[in-house]
C-alpha cells in the first residue's frame, strides 16, 4: 500500500458518512458542515449529537475533536479525545482518536508515543507518527522506521516502513534502505527493499549489491529491480557475464519489459545465438510480455527447425491474440501437427470466428475434430449452437469430438438434445457417461427419470 494511501486512511480515520440531501439529525448536520469545512458549526452539531444520540455518541465525540482540531483549537480537541477514551474504551473510534492526536501534538510527544508501550499505539499508528517525524527530524526518526521495517508483526506495515524510507528525500533514508537490502535476514523484506531501490532508479547501488552477493534469489531480485529502473545496459552485462540459467531468464524477462525496438532486436540476437533449447524457450516466453513482438515471433517461427520450438512460437502468437497471423499460418503450414498447434493457439486467442472458418473449409477429419475441441475451449458465443448444427452430418470422429466439447463447455442441455436424436449405441453410451459427470439440473432430472422408469 503506498504511503500516501496509508497516511490518508489513518489521518482521516474513515470516510465521512454519506447523508441524504436533507440532513435529519444533528450528527448528519455535523457531517454536512464538515464537508463544507465549517469547523465550529460542525463542532456544535456534534456536541448536540453527543447529548441526543447515545448510539453514535462515540463517533460524534471523535468528529467533534476532529472539527476542533481543524479549527485550530487543539486543547479542546484533546479534551474531547480524553472523554472518548474514558467513556468508550472499547470503541473503534478510540484508535482513530490516537491517529488524530498524532497529527496535532508536538514532535516530542510523537516520539514518545512511537517508541512507548501504549497498548493503543499499535504498529500502524507508530508508522503514521513516523511518517510525520521523518519530515520534521529524519535523523531521529530513521532508526525507528528501520526498527518497524525489521520487527513489525504485520508484513504490510514492514513493507510500508520501507516505502517511508523510499519517499523521503534525506540521503540517510536512501542509505538506510540500501543497508537494509544488503543485510536483512528476512528474504521477503529484502526483496521488497531491492524492488523499491529499482523504483528509485538507484542503479549504482543495485549494481554494487549484485557484485557483493552470491545468493541466486537475491541476484534475481536485483535483476528485476534493474529492469524496473530501465537499466537495459546492466541487463545486457548480466547476459554477457552469467551462465546460470535462472539469472539469464530474469535478465531476458527484464529486457522484454522494455518493449521497444532495441529490446526486440536484442532478443532476436539472443535467440539466434542461444546455445540451448531451454534458453530459446525462455526468450519465446519473454515475447508474451511485449506488446509489439508479433513480427519477431513470426520470424522465429519461420526460421526455427525444431518442431517443439515451432509449437511454442505458435502458442506465443495465440497468447498475443495474433488472429490474422494464425489464419495465414494455417493456410501455409503443411504438416498436420503444425496445423493442430495453430488450432490450439486460436483457442488460446479465443478466435471463434477463425475456428469456424476452418470448419467450413477443412476436409481432414483429424483437423476438424481438433477445431471442434478448440472451439469448445475458446468459449465463444454461439459455439454450442454451431456444434449442434454440424453434428447430424459429422463423421464418427467429429461426433465424438462434439460430445467431448459439450463436456468441456458443461452444456448439458445441448448434450441432451443430441442424445435424444442419436441412434448409435456407443455414442449414446458416451453421452450418458458425460451426463453422469456433469453437475446440472437438466442432467440430473434426465438421469433420475431414466433410472426410475427402468428401475
Amino acid at each position: 500500500m503506498p504511503i500516501k494511501t496509508l497516511t490518508k486512511r489513518i489521518a482521516l480515520a474513515t470516510l465521512l458518512l454519506a447523508t441524504a440531501a436533507l440532513a435529519q439529525t444533528p450528527y448528519d448536520d455535523g457531517q454536512k458542515a464538515l464537508r463544507g469545512q465549517q469547523w465550529m458549526e460542525a463542532a456544535e452539531y456534534f456536541e448536540q449529537a453527543i447529548r441526543e444520540d447515545q448510539q453514535q455518541a462515540d463517533a460524534a465525540l471523535y468528529w467533534r475533536a476532529y472539527a476542533l482540531h481543524k479549527a485550530g483549537r487543539d486543547k479542546e480537541a484533546e479534551r474531547e479525545l480524553r472523554k472518548l477514551q474514558r467513556r468508550f474504551p472499547d470503541s473503534n473510534w478510540v484508535k482513530e482518536g490516537q491517529a488524530l492526536r498524532i497529527e496535532y501534538q508536538d514532535p516530542e510527544k510523537s516520539v514518545a508515543q512511537a517508541t512507548g508501550s501504549d497498548p493503543l499505539m499499535d504498529d500502524e499508528l507508530r508508522l503514521f507518527a513516523l511518517v510525520q517525524l521523518m519530515d520534521r527530524d529524519p535523523e531521529r526518526a530513521l532508526p525507528l522506521v528501520l526498527d518497524l521495517a525489521r520487527n513489525a508483526d504485520s508484513a504490510s506495515v514492514r513493507q510500508d516502513a520501507l516505502f517511508v524510507l523510499a519517499v523521503n528525500d534525506a540521503p540517510e533514508a536512501k542509505s538506510a534502505l540500501v543497508e537494509f537490502a544488503r543485510e536483512s535476514g528476512d528474504p521477503e523484506a529484502q526483496r521488497n527493499a531491492i524492488h523499491i531501490l529499482g523504483t528509485m532508479e538507484a542503479s549504482a547501488e543495485l549494481q554494487s549489491l549484485y557484485s557483493t552477493t552470491q545468493d541466486r534469489d537475491t541476484r534475481i531480485a536485483i535483476i528485476e529491480a534493474l529492469s524496473i529502473a530501465g537499466e537495459s545496459g546492466m541487463l545486457k552485462q548480466v547476459l554477457s557475464d552469467e551462465s546460470d540459467p535462472e539469472l539469464r531468464r530474469a535478465a531476458i524477462y527484464g529486457i522484454a519489459m522494455e518493449e521497444d525496438d532495441e529490446a526486440a532486436e536484442l532478443l532476436q540476437m539472443l535467440y539466434e545465438n542461444a546455445q540451448s533449447t531451454e534458453e530459446k524457450s525462455m526468450i519465446l516466453e519473454a515475447l508474451t510480455m511485449m506488446d509489439e513482438a508479433k513480427p519477431l515471433a513470426l520470424t522465429i517461427l519461420r526460421t526455427e527447425k525444431d518442431p517443439q520450438l515451432q509449437r511454442e512460437a505458435i502458442q506465443v502468437l495465440g497468447i498475443m491474440e495474433a488472429t490474422e497471423e494464425l489464419a495465414d499460418l494455417y493456410s501455409n503450414m503443411t504438416t498436420r501437427e503444425s496445423r493442430i498447434a495453430i488450432l490450439e493457439a486460436m483457442a488460446i486467442a479465443e478466435d471463434t470466428d477463425g475456428l469456424m472458418k476452418v470448419l467450413e473449409t477443412e476436409q481432414d477429419e483429424d483437423l476438424r475434430a481438433a477445431a471442434i475441441q478448440s472451439l469448445a475451449i475458446s468459449e465463444g458465443d454461439g459455439v454450442a449452437e454451431k456444434l449442434v448444427s454440424i453434428y447430424p452430418n459429422a463423421s464418427r470422429e467429429e461426433k465424438s469430438a462434439v460430445i467431448q466439447s459439450m463436456m468441456i463447455m458443461e452444456d448439458a442441455e445441448a448434450l441432451l438434445s443430441l442424445l435424444k436424436t442419436e441412434d448409435d449405441p456407443e455414442l449414446k453410451r458416451e453421452m450418458m457417461q458425460m451426463l453422469t459427470i456433469m453437475d446440472s439440473e437438466e442432467a440430473n432430472e434426465y438421469l433420475f427419470e431414466l433410472l426410475e422408469k427402468n428401475g
